[in-house]
């Protein structure tokens, strides 16, 4: 378990603009988290002004209490369900990992998120997300509500087939500029806010 980071942003600058995906997805299977973040970048500028156009993207496989009980009753082709050891371990991941996310999302790392939406309502109902009005004068058509964006139906996600695997229903928000946010945190809350931007309004050529 734990968190899977692209490699790629190891000893590197800051990165101009990061995203964190939180939910029952498993980077890696059919794109790496490399291929994510050179895709993400792709689209970032050089929000920083350091001289260098980095973008980083991590994710946590974490599934929310539905997800748990579709896996503890979900029967092979013999007809046998998983059994309690092995259910238990992943419980104990499961809930780590859980409790991972809930101090990342609090802190300053990650502004943008990719998550699934229970993770998301959970956040929302601590009026962690900034409303979409303030970052758009327009209605968001992919807009769920009004700080949440089904990622999938962005015509970036849709354009690049990295994307292809990631959970119809996962939900792109941005988080409001956190209260540990430290000296330089209100720039780079900015700058992830206009990257934010950039996937939704992205165009294919």
């Amino acid at each position: 378990g734990g968190i899977v980071l692209g490699s790629q942003m190891i000893g590197r600058t800051d990165p101009d603009a990061s995203i964190m995906f939180v939910g029952p997805y498993a980077v890696g299977a059919t794109a790496t988290s490399e291929d994510i973040e050179e895709t993400f970048t792709l689209i970032t500028e050089d929000y920083n002004g350091d001289g260098e156009v980095a973008f980083r993207f991590a994710s946590l496989l974490c599934y929310n209490d539905a997800q748990l009980e579709a896996i503890r009753t979900e029967e092979d082709e013999e007809g046998n369900t998983m059994d309690a050891l092995t259910y238990s371990r992943l419980l104990q991941t499961n809930t780590e990992e859980k409790e991972g996310f809930y101090k990342i999302i609090f802190l300053d790392e990650f502004v943008i998120w990719l998550l699934d939406p229970a993770f998301y309502e959970e956040v929302k109902k601590a009026d962690g997300f900034v409303p979409l009005s303030d970052i758009f004068d327009y209605e968001v058509e992919a807009a769920i509500d009004d700080t949440g964006i089904r990622f999938m139906e962005t015509e970036f996600a849709q354009y690049y087939s990295c994307f292809a695997e990631m959970p119809e229903d996962t939900v792109l928000c941005l988080r409001r500029l956190s209260t540990a946010a430290g000296k330089g945190g209100k720039a780079k809350h900015e700058n992830n806010t206009e990257f934010f931007r950039a996937i939704v309004e992205f165009k294919a050529e």
